[in-house]
């Protein structure tokens, strides 16, 4: 697994009056993450959002827009597309004297700072989508010759 982080302090929204920061940052993804996908990353992710700080954890609610490179699931047509969602994260700061035995923190503060790089990556696998289409209307392949029905008819008496 890769150990990319891309730290972003929270010191803004933890010491302003509205306990808000606002945010917006580009983050490189790494094509290792989604290494059994025929997609691949196609330049850098870009974060924006609000991180707002309460009792000791921080609510991240970003939006994430990410290029990538799909291959076509009907016709197998490389194409250049946006995967673009919105994801709510806790992060959680540790405390001392808390038990970890019993608790998962899953997304941490640390030294006022959160990590983006893990929840990315969850992100972007959680919404990285079952089926992809170069457009709608794709007619696919051919069965018998496998010609691009999009660009040409084929030949074949089916």
């Amino acid at each position: 697994m890769s150990k990319r982080t891309f730290y972003q302090s929270i010191l803004e929204a933890k010491t302003n009056s509205t306990h808000q920061q606002s945010i917006n940052l580009f983050v490189e993804p790494d094509n290792e993450w989604i290494q059994n996908s025929p997609h691949k990353f196609d330049g850098k992710a870009e974060i924006f959002g609000v991180l707002k700080y309460e009792d000791n954890h921080i609510i991240a609610d970003l939006s994430f827009k990410v290029p990538m490179n799909f291959l076509c699931d009907r016709c197998a047509t490389s194409f250049n597309s946006n995967l673009i969602y919105k994801e709510s994260f806790i992060y959680e700061e540790l405390v001392e004297n808390l038990d970890l035995s019993e608790i998962e923190i899953e997304y941490k503060i640390i030294s006022n700072r959160i990590d983006l790089v893990p929840a990315l990556r969850d992100s972007i696998l959680e919404n990285l989508p079952s089926q992809v289409l170069c457009k709608d209307d794709c007619k696919g392949l051919c069965p018998i010759c496998g010609e691009n029905l999009n660009f040409s008819q084929c030949r074949c008496k089916m």
